[in-house]
């Protein structure tokens, strides 16, 4: 796991929760900006899920590992599922800004557990 991506990702989520909180509080939709920094914040995501899964192959072992695996698959599926409930078939609004920001406060909070986790294990 690199723990610079980590807090990349914490932090770029913390910045775009920010940002979707803004939009909810002027009563604005989540525009095509913010998703876009969504899909941005989901790559990065499943790179740093790629790169833990390949070093726990390479023999790291985090302590708890069913745990720390729960939050790899939980860092991959908050976004999609974010972005599938404010699809552009239904109305709009203001509540698809809250549920962004609900979504990427839930990756920050993930990143956050995943760099908790990683270091319980070999040292790694």
């Amino acid at each position: 796991m690199s723990e610079h991506l980590a807090a990349t990702i914490a932090l770029y989520a913390a910045m775009l929760a920010g940002w979707a909180i803004l939009g909810a509080l002027r009563r604005r939709d989540a525009g095509s900006l913010h998703r876009a920094g969504l899909v941005l914040l989901e790559t990065a995501t499943v790179v740093q899920a790629t790169i833990d899964i390949v070093a726990q192959i390479d023999g790291h072992r985090p302590l708890e590992r069913a745990t720390h695996l729960g939050y790899v698959a939980a860092s991959v599926l908050i976004l999609p599922l974010a972005l599938l409930s404010s699809a552009p078939t239904r109305e709009r609004g203001a509540w698809d800004a809250a549920i962004a920001a609900i979504a990427c406060l839930a990756t920050l909070v993930v990143a956050l557990r995943l760099r908790a986790t990683w270091g319980a294990g070999d040292g790694g």
